[in-house]
């Protein structure tokens, strides 16, 4: 495994730890929730979802409808519905009605509440056909402080003026206790004057054998409809506006109400303290089997076996239309991945959903038409980055970066973003980054890579010195050169493109002399082998020295050379040996030895031919190393 392959290893598993640290055990247990009471769905038969077993209690054969009738046995009874009505709320489960809460076409586990415009913490109390007499009395009191007499209301005489003496005192302590009292309704956080009462009014509708909600205040109209125990539908209105939710084992939400506060006499702030609201929910989503949903001025949504998705989002500004195909296999091979992204969704008030897409397509938005943005196409699989083209010192971004559905991710579709920087002649090939590729179905990522992969090692033409060979023992048979300490620099030698050249050796002396010598010793360069093998003395053959220098095959080779004497001072070769005779002198005599050795240094083939076969014959040889040798009594 090369290094590069090394530390992209090392990289992709950095990364996959980032991923994995991300995800929180909320995230988990959160995401087990929502796949508890909706991914079940997917994986079970409305048979098998419409009986559980539970150990020592038996099977039930609806779950959602026998949890309803817990429920409805507490909603409904008139304790509960008394208490409700003193907090002006109208409340209804399974099977009951409520004012215009509507439980009655719920068989499974439906609830329905109606809200006044603000939860008003001083409670409804009614007196016959008196209502809200507490708090509209409080109200009259404190804004309404007494009226002062007048005189001319009184008869004349000593009479009426008694009685408007005495209706004057009465008003001014009626007008300092009232006044008092507003002083202390101030003091506490309470503004006169007092508005009226909240009122309880609206629709809210469940229907199903499913798990049915909605929610409805000043004037909303809200219905929720749901069938098989496994699926959830919610819905909520205020303000005269409508939310239609519908599931087939799946969720379905449409949300459209605004902020409920808490208050006293009106007023949200008491003794520096700001109570508790019920916050605003604009939202739609869906998901599962057969699921769909409508908010007034909040949009629509509707969702097929968890692969088809439509959502039309009227909050943005411009309306935004998606057409999506999903994986809902990821919450199998990803559920790390699925349950941080319901975290997420969840956090951001984003729609709910346990696939991820394979491909999206969006248009409109908070992107305008002329943004190179406004048609976006979008995956989870994939690149999840830009594609980057740096080429002569300028840059080329693919795929911008977009967000869609509160995540960024790369448009597909978009325009690229040139941008121009100082032009860069030395940067001829274009450098493409190419981002970490994302897979479904559990197939590990692939890259990020960059090409040309500048990170590789590229060849070098410099070849690097080979170490100095070893010493070689001091002999009568190791070439003077050697002995000279030629090889010491480590430098290696460079291997000549010609055949080294061959002089053959003077004749000084008779052929007939039985002092000659063997063939002379060939450099041969770094890597080349002699053609004569073992029977050469004294071979340099590169980096390393000949087996076959000894003293056995100095010997052999000596007596091989005396015995052919005669044929090399045959008149055949006497004529050529001597034409050659002054030339090789001269060169001889650099090279000669201060011993007197028969040692020589030649190229290839030079000792047979150029050997002579008397006492005090010379010859000389010049190899590709550049040094000679010579012989003599």
């Amino acid at each position: 495994m090369g290094r590069n392959a090394i530390r992209r290893t090392r990289k992709q598993e950095r990364r996959r730890n980032r991923k994995q640290k991300r995800n929180t055990v909320a995230a988990g247990m959160a995401a087990l929730a929502t796949v508890a009471a909706v991914g079940a769905g997917q994986m079970i038969s409305p048979e098998q979802a419409a009986a559980v077993t539970i150990p020592g209690v038996g099977e039930i054969d609806d779950p959602a409808g026998q949890l309803g009738e817990i429920i409805a046995g507490i909603a409904n009874n008139e304790a509960t519905q008394e208490a409700l009505t003193a907090l002006r709320i109208e409340l209804c489960a399974t099977g009951g009605t409520s004012g215009g809460a509507d439980c009655s076409k719920s068989t499974g586990t439906g609830v329905a509440v109606i809200l006044p415009t603000r939860i008003e913490l001083v409670p409804r109390v009614d007196d016959g056909d008196d209502t809200d007499v507490l708090y509209n009395g409080t109200q009259d009191y404190l804004n309404n402080p007494p009226t002062e007499p007048v005189r001319e209301d009184f008869p004349d005489g000593v009479t009426g003026d008694a009685a408007f003496a005495a209706a004057y005192a009465q008003y001014l302590i009626d007008l300092g206790v009232q006044q008092t009292a507003v002083a202390g309704a101030g003091a506490i956080g309470i503004g006169v004057p007092v508005p009226d009462a909240p009122v309880t009014e609206g629709s809210a509708k469940v229907i199903g054998s499913g798990f049915q909600f909605a929610l409805a205040s000043g004037g909303g109209k809200a219905t929720a409809i749901s069938y098989l125990p496994v699926s959830l539908a919610t819905a909520g209105a205020s303000d005269g506006r409508t939310a239609i939710s519908f599931a087939i084992v799946g969720m379905a939400n449409a949300w459209t109400t605004s902020e409920i506060p808490v208050t006293v006499l009106g007023s949200s702030e008491i003794l520096g303290v700001e109570l508790p609201s019920i916050p605003a929910i604009q939202q739609v989503s869906c998901y599962g089997g057969i699921t769909g949903a409508y908010a007034e001025g909040v949009g629509a949504c509707a969702n097929v076996a968890g692969t088809f998705d439509f959502r039309l989002d009227l909050l943005k500004d411009s309306p935004e239309v998606q057409f999506g195909l999903t994986d809902p296999s990821a919450i199998l091979f990803d559920p790390a991945g699925v349950f941080g992204q319901v975290i997420t969704q969840i956090l951001n008030g984003q729609p709910i959903s346990l696939s991820k897409d394979f491909a999206r397509l969006s248009a409109g938005g908070d992107y305008d038409l002329l943004s190179g943005n406004f048609v976006r196409f979008t995956s989870d699989y994939g690149t999840q980055e830009p594609i980057v083209i740096n080429w002569l010192g300028q840059e080329l971004t693919l795929n911008p970066m977009v967000t869609v559905n509160g995540q960024e991710r790369p448009n597909h579709l978009g325009a690229p973003v040139l941008v121009l920087n100082t032009l860069d002649t030395g940067e001829i090939v274009p450098v493409i980054g190419v981002p970490e590729i994302e897979f479904p179905f559990g197939i590990p990522t692939a890259g990020p890579y960059v090409i040309p992969d500048t990170t590789s090692s590229t060849l070098t033409t410099t070849t690097p010195a080979a170490p100095a060979p070893e010493p070689l023992p001091e002999t009568d048979e190791t070439p003077m050169l050697l002995r000279a300490g030629a090889l010491e620099d480590p430098t290696p030698v460079s291997t000549p493109e010609t055949e080294p050249i061959v002089t053959p050796t003077a004749l000084d002396e008779p052929a007939s002399s039985s002092n000659s010598v063997g063939p002379v010793a060939d450099y041969i360069g770094k890597h080349r082998t002699p053609e004569g093998g073992s029977d050469i003395v004294g071979d340099y053959v590169g980096k390393h020295r000949s087996d076959s220098t000894d003293d056995e095959g100095t010997a052999e080779q000596s007596s091989e050379t005396t015995s052919s004497s005669p044929e090399t001072s045959s008149p055949e070769r006497s004529s050529e040996e001597s034409s050659s005779d002054e030339a090789a002198s001269e060169k001889s005599e650099s090279g000669e030895s201060s011993d007197g050795s028969n040692e020589t240094g030649g190229s290839e083939g030079g000792g047979s031919e150029g050997a002579g076969s008397s006492t005090g014959e010379s010859g000389s040889t010049t190899g590709s190393g550049g040094f000679s040798g010579s012989t003599g009594d």
